[in-house]
């Protein structure tokens, strides 16, 4: 009986000591395969024992930067000239990437260069160049540490590409309320934080395209070449104020005055369009032969819009509406024209420009006149000349629709 509860207690701590150790144990984390490229160049001033004692040193602190890079020699007498060679050669040796030491100068000036090459992504991952003046020779280089070099290949490594992995996070840093628009996701909208990520696919590029109301859009390409990459998008907010200069039916000139409350987006108008001097070239508009019109008349307009696209486009419709008021500065009277002081005037345009800050616009822009009865609806269509038929004029109860106005003008924006 004491030796089969011997062997029963032996047997349990056995499973126990296999259950713990299998906890313990990590999964093995893959590594890269880098093969190393090194060359003195011709002219320098080092000795065999000098340049073996030199690539050992880069070779240990290399090894010793990252579980996941596992160097490998290159021991052919000639390294292969260019990078799509060397790449051709790693492939040969089942290496993954390549990084080329090139040595330069003596112990007392010396210059390493170093270019590492990702062959999963095709980056060049690393090109630094590093000085070093070692006085006491070899004694000093014991106690080189070569971290400008192994360092950033030791970041790059933490996050870079292994052939198992195929997909990797994006994150975005942009303004609150900023969407994001990408062929390998659906819409994001960052969060109040400022941040937002999203799972995509290795190694690929990645178009995008941000917009946040007020701002100028952002349009880009991210080549995603690591597991974890973080993009500030350098948002610009957009213009508030612009002007108008235009002519109206191509004859009487106006001007407005901009203000964008939503940058770029929703604006509100103030202006004057006058009829004191105004350029025809219809015979039948001529009063005495000349190209030039007057009447003492003007509208001052009040108006509310929005654009329908974003502020990158070259060309972007919009709508508005407004109110006028008809003021007569003749030389007997100063005020508002007593048949129709005032109406309404919805405005359907559309501008277009490739300089986002000088653009040319189309409007079609009826009028409304309220004429508040029947009577005055009379006396206005009477108002014109005998010599000008009053086309495209509606005349409604208390309203006259002037369906036939155009304006054509230049924008600038500020």
């Amino acid at each position: 009986m004491g030796w089969k509860r011997v062997c029963i207690l032996l047997f349990l701590l056995l499973l126990i000591s296999v259950y713990l150790f299998a906890e313990v144990i990590e999964e093995p984390e893959e590594t890269r395969r880098l093969l190393l490229y090194y060359e003195v160049l011709p002219g320098s001033d080092l000795s065999e024992q000098e340049q073996a004692l030199l690539y050992e040193s880069l070779l240990i602190k290399l090894a010793e930067a990252s579980p996941r890079v596992a160097p490998k020699d290159f021991r052919e007498s000639s390294i292969p000239p260019s990078d799509t060679e060397k790449t051709d050669a790693a492939e040969q040796m089942e290496a993954d990437s390549w990084l080329h030491f090139v040595v330069a100068g003596s112990f007392a000036a010396l210059t390493v260069k170093v270019r590492l090459l990702d062959m999963l992504t095709g980056q060049i991952a690393l090109d630094r160049t590093v000085e070093r003046a070692y006085r006491r020779g070899a004694r000093d280089l014991q106690r080189e540490n070569w971290e400008e070099l192994t360092s950033p290949i030791a970041e790059y490594y933490s996050t870079a590409l292994s052939k198992n992995i195929n997909r990797g996070m994006l994150y975005f840093e942009a303004l609150p309320g900023t969407r994001i628009q990408g062929s390998a996701w659906k819409r994001l909208k960052v969060a109040k934080d400022g941040q937002i990520s999203t799972d995509v696919p290795l190694p690929a590029t990645l178009p995008y395209r941000a917009t946040k109301p007020g701002y100028l859009p952002i349009e880009g390409q991210i080549y995603m070449d690591q597991t974890e990459k973080v993009v500030s998008l350098p948002q610009e907010q957009g213009a508030r104020i612009g002007f108008d200069i235009y002519l109206n039916n191509f004859t009487y000139p106006g001007f407005d005055f901009i203000y964008f409350f939503v940058p770029d987006s929703v604006f509100g108008k103030v202006g004057v369009l006058t009829y004191l001097l105004g350029i025809v070239l219809d015979d039948d508009d001529r009063s005495d032969g000349s190209i030039f019109v007057s009447h003492t008349l003007s509208h001052y307009n009040l108006s509310l819009g929005f654009y329908l696209n974003a502020s990158d486009r070259y060309v972007r419709p919009y709508f508005s509406a407004g109110a006028f008021w008809r003021i007569i500065t003749a030389s007997g009277y100063w005020g508002l024209e007593p048949i129709a002081p005032f109406g309404f005037q919805p405005t359907f345009g559309f501008e277009y420009s490739r300089n986002p800050n000088r653009k040319v616009y189309f409007d079609y822009s009826p009028y409304l006149y309220w004429t508040g009865s029947r009577d005055h609806t009379d006396l206005m269509l009477m108002s014109f000349p005998p010599n000008r038929e009053p086309s495209g004029y509606l005349p409604l109860e208390k309203l006259v629709i002037h369906l036939f106005n155009f304006r054509f003008g230049v924008r600038l924006i500020l």
